[in-house]
């Protein structure tokens, strides 16, 4: 991968030199280059698959769980990959480190949406 992105990189700056050189004529010619060209294969980014729904949609359903186990067991019910608890991670803004397995992601959404509120609770002496 980073391989990859090195060889992207070189190519880009190629790319930017070359087109900064280039007259008017020139950006035509290589607009209609670039138009006619056909990606061999695009690779599309690992996103949830649209047939199971939106993982968005989740998020009330898992912000109304009373207890961590519940907020748990309402991911596992909804089968969602490490890509797509990331994602979730990043809208309800929780840290998350690439070396993080499934079940620690899991466990982080649980004490982000319930914990929390159940210490908030604990301090001011309400019953959960």
């Amino acid at each position: 991968m980073k391989n990859m992105q090195e060889e992207w990189g070189k190519l880009l700056v190629r790319f930017i030199r070359m087109s900064q050189r280039l007259d008017e004529e020139g950006v035509r010619e290589l607009s209609k280059h670039l138009d006619s060209f056909k990606p061999v294969k695009v690779l599309k980014p690992a996103t949830y698959s649209e047939d199971r729904g939106d993982i968005f949609e989740l998020l009330p359903r898992l912000k109304s769980q009373k207890s961590s186990g519940g907020v748990v067991a309402l991911l596992d019910e909804a089968k969602l990959r490490k890509v797509d608890l990331v994602m979730l991670t990043r809208e309800l803004e929780i840290h998350t480190l690439k070396e993080d397995k499934v079940e620690d992601i899991k466990q982080k959404i649980a004490q982000e949406l319930v914990g929390s509120r159940l210490n908030s609770d604990a301090i001011r002496g309400k019953p959960s």
